[in-house]
């Protein structure tokens, strides 16, 4: 997966990572290998890098449709009480998977 913001982050600013099959929701166990948990992380995640996700399963063989759901917490910006923006990207594809 691709950074949704327009600039690095570090990855105690992401707040969830969800993958859903078919609206059922999958296990994330890791990204690039490391915690899920992005606040046991102290690097960043560059805008050219792109994630990858180990889920608990593999898609379904047939028609599915993935969807990511990635939740941020931006530390620049704020909100108007002073607390860290939030933001939420949402993408989905259809996947044809032949296994």
């Amino acid at each position: 997966m691709g950074l949704p913001w327009y600039r690095a982050l570090p990855w105690a600013g992401v707040a969830a990572v969800q993958v859903t099959f078919d609206g059922r929701p999958v296990d994330v166990l890791s990204i690039d290998g490391g915690p899920v948990a992005a606040t046991q992380r102290q690097d960043y995640w560059s805008l050219q890098h792109r994630a990858e996700l180990h889920l608990g399963e593999e898609a379904p063989s047939g028609r599915t449709t993935v969807a990511l759901h990635v939740d941020l917490r931006i530390p620049g910006p704020t909100k108007p009480d002073g607390s860290p923006m939030d933001y939420r990207f949402e993408t989905q594809r259809e996947l044809v998977a032949d296994i």
